[in-house]
């Protein structure tokens, strides 16, 4: 796995030198020539800044009195706490300064820098900027001196590259009494080369805070006693060099910002063996679209590439391989959940075949739904987010399902049956509130139906494409089947057809059938259904009812025909699904 991850990193050229990393700048403090009025200069978007190449001192800067050189926190580089009154020195901020003077003697405008940030006036106005600026302490900022960006100059590099040698951690220690043993060469977990072993993997994995970690995450790591072998130490049980731990983390970080899709409660990051340019060609970009325009152009590019393979108008595409992670964080760990590799020919078959398990009509034409992006289709299986809700505590129940769902979308793997045991029990308030919300519609207008429409509608095309994936005769369709094998199907359809007859009849009354008997009826529909057919003749048998319910007559004719003596007194979890689906395909139907 973390084989092809150095091999993305090769093909693109990231960069992979210890003592360096990539950083989201988002502030540059500015002085004139002389290292005087102090500017604060909002850098990049709000969310990430400008992306910065600059030095990076490891496990060091997480010392007390230790600090990156160039870029860091505002809290180390201006004593900056979130307010606009000046902190008194720390040892950090020493350990800030000291570096630039020092660093000075290869690059003599590093002590203007230095002087500028030690005098307390100009920290002053500075916090007192920040603070108007909405700043948090811990953005990283950078210095300017008049019209120079200190991290942009290379005059500083061969200098941090001595100093950084300094300060590398220290040689690995055996359980030898001869303390005068020559460090020895190990094989590398991830090259198998013989290499000098790092103690410490110091850079981390960024990006995962949204799905578990800390925004600096370890994928690599062992400190506890429990996790060593052999009297070895550390990282020195999954040995690697510094410059292959380097790498991997680099490579991970640039798929996070670049590859990944959300999953819930983690992100699938993916690349393929040769690059692909843009998002036509890339399959799982398109899992990312919502709304009916952008999911015709990812239908129209799915099927323009799988044309484009049949013919090997791009033998390049069909040739060519994916990998994908789904990651997430923990602890201060990189989880790793799955790892998939195969070619890109299956891949695009995979996700044009979930495309079409999860087709469902709409409410009120013969449409097909708007498609979701793949997080809005999973998170259909919990209930409705409350307004004060965070979202990382919403989506936590889907943490043991992220997995079944990826393997779905691009193994073409079944459902597993426990997405039932949450989705089923979430229908029956959901109908009832979408019936209550359609009855204010027609009364004056609802605020809640489009978006209980919607997520009815993923919900359905979930319920569909477990049926599909389980097998068998399924009796599957986007659309209504009359013909459904399974009697609880025409149970939900009956339902469907008896409330419409309600409507017909009284119009627009109070608490109708699906508000009054849905949950009874998808649970027990022996004891329900019968009662509410019998009154039903009630209504059809109204002389002004005669010209309204001929249609409703021959619905109700042909789902008896197929139900005949069978209707079920109970339902398993797996018919209540069928009876959610057979009455809602019915409903688009009557509408």
């Amino acid at each position: 796995m973390l084989h092809h991850v150095l091999k993305y990193a090769e093909k693109r050229g990231l960069a992979t030198e210890s003592g360096f990393t990539e950083r989201p700048l988002k502030w540059l403090i500015a002085f004139d020539d002389k290292g005087e009025n102090p500017e604060v200069i909002p850098l990049g978007d709000d969310k990430k800044g400008q992306p910065q190449y600059s030095p990076h001192a490891g496990t060091k800067a997480q010392a007390k009195d230790g600090a990156h050189f160039l870029v860091d926190k505002l809290s180390t580089v201006t004593l900056y706490q979130g307010t606009d009154v000046l902190m008194s020195i720390t040892p950090k901020f020493k350990t800030f300064v000291e570096l630039l003077q020092r660093a000075s003697s290869t690059m003599p405008i590093l002590s203007t820098a230095a002087q500028a940030l030690d005098r307390s006036d100009n920290r002053a106005v500075i916090c007192k900027k920040l603070k108007q600026m909405k700043a948090k302490k811990g953005d990283f900022a950078a210095v300017r001196i008049g019209a120079v960006n200190l991290v942009d100059m290379p005059d500083w590099h061969d200098w941090w590259r001595n100093e950084f040698m300094k300060q590398r951690s220290s040689p690995i220690k055996q359980n030898s009494k001869n303390k005068k043993d020559k460090k020895p060469k190990v094989r590398c977990l991830i090259t198998g080369d013989l290499v000098d072993p790092v103690e410490r993997h110091e850079d981390k994995v960024r990006g995962l805070k949204g799905v578990g970690g800390r925004g600096g995450d370890s994928l690599i790591s062992f400190d506890k006693d429990a996790f060593c072998s052999y009297g070895l130490k550390k990282a020195f049980n999954a040995a690697t060099s510094q410059e292959t731990a380097k790498t991997y983390v680099t490579a991970l970080n640039d798929l996070i910002d670049k590859h990944k899709v959300s999953l819930g409660n983690a992100y699938i990051v993916y690349w393929f063996k040769q690059a692909i340019e843009g998002t036509e060609d890339d399959p799982l970009a398109w899992m990312q679209v919502s709304g009916e325009k952008e999911f015709a152009d990812a239908m129209f590019e799915a099927k323009k590439t799988l044309d484009s393979l049949s013919t090997g108008e791009k033998p390049n595409l069909l040739n060519n391989e994916f990998y994908a992670m789904l990651v997430s964080g923990s602890s201060g760990r990189v989880m790793v959940r799955d790892w998939h590799e195969g070619s890109f020919k299956d891949l695009v078959l995979s996700l044009q075949t979930w495309y079409d398990d999860l087709a469902i009509t709409t409410i009120g034409s013969d449409k097909l739904a708007k498609w979701s992006n793949f997080e809005r289709i999973i998170t259909a299986v919990l209930p409705l987010r409350k307004s004060n809700q965070d979202y990382i505590d919403w989506i936590k129940p889907i943490g043991s399902y992220s997995r079944a769902f990826w393997r779905a979308a691009i193994c073409r793997e079944p459902f597993p049956q426990a997405i039932l045991g949450r989705i089923v029990p979430l229908l029956a308030p959901h109908i009832v509130s979408l019936a209550e919300e359609e009855r204010k519609r027609f009364s004056g207008g609802s605020q809640e139906y489009p978006a209980l429409l919607s997520l009815l509608y993923r919900r359905m095309a979930l319920i569909k494409a477990y049926f599909i994936r389980k097998g068998g005769n399924h009796g599957m369709e986007t659309y209504l089947n009359p013909d459904h094998p399974h009697p609880a199907y025409h149970c939900g359809r009956l339902l469907a057809v008896l409330a419409r007859l309600q409507r017909d009849a009284l119009g627009n009354v109070g608490a109708g059938v699906v508000q009054r008997y849905y949950s009874a009826a998808s649970q027990t529909p022996g004891l329900v259904l019968g009662r509410l057919v019998r009154n039903a003749q009630n209504h059809l048998g109204k002389p002004e009812m005669r010209g309204k319910t001929a249609g409703i007559e021959d619905w109700l004719k042909e789902i008896h025909g197929k139900l005949k003596d069978n209707m079920p007194s109970t339902l398993t979890l797996e018919e209540q699904s069928l009876f959610a689906l057979g009455y809602y395909q019915q409903l688009a139907k009557l509408n």
